[in-house]
């Protein structure tokens, strides 16, 4: 089984174009709610604001030493196609992508586990709530959340989620 070690992202080109990469890949790309593609220029601008602001909160993941996706952890976020999320502390929507090739072998799975580890261990504010949410064809996404004991549940006025929340 493929370890996998995981470190926060910073404002560098390396690892935005990696983010960039992943997240707008064709097939990771029409797994997100908003299917917009900016350029690579656009997209360096706002990760760059999102890691400097405290907004957005990113973990790289690597696997023998190789880049393989991220996992970002946001502030009250939400995806544009949605409803917003109250911005209240201690909650964090969650997004992540891995580069295509690492794609259904629970190379996914791991990288979140270890992700989620690092953030929960840096922060400080309890309780602590993730949440996220995927297209209802995105069974993947799911599934990788329920492997990792999240529960699945209906906010009213809002969609369905996973969420898991830390004391």
């Amino acid at each position: 089984m493929q370890s996998v070690s995981v470190r926060w992202a910073e404002p560098v080109f390396d690892d935005m174009v990696l983010v960039y990469n992943c997240r707008f890949e064709s097939e990771a790309s029409r797994m997100f709610s908003d299917l917009a593609i900016p350029t690579v220029k656009t997209h360096i601008q706002w990760m760059t604001d999102e890691i400097n602001s405290g907004r957005s909160k990113y973990v790289i993941g690597s696997a023998e030493d190789s880049p393989i996706g991220f996992v970002r952890f946001a502030r009250g976020k939400y995806d544009p196609g949605c409803r917003p999320m109250p911005n209240v502390d201690g909650l964090w929507s969650v997004s992540l992508a891995l580069k295509s090739d690492h794609r259904g072998r629970g190379i996914g799975t791991r990288l979140y586990a270890e992700a989620e580890d690092f953030f929960v261990g840096s922060e400080s504010t309890r309780p602590l709530t993730l949440v996220t949410w995927a297209r209802d064809d995105n069974l993947a996404s799911w599934k990788l959340f329920e492997r990792v004991g999240w529960t699945r549940h209906v906010v009213p006025d809002f969609r369905e989620v996973v969420s898991r929340t830390f004391d």
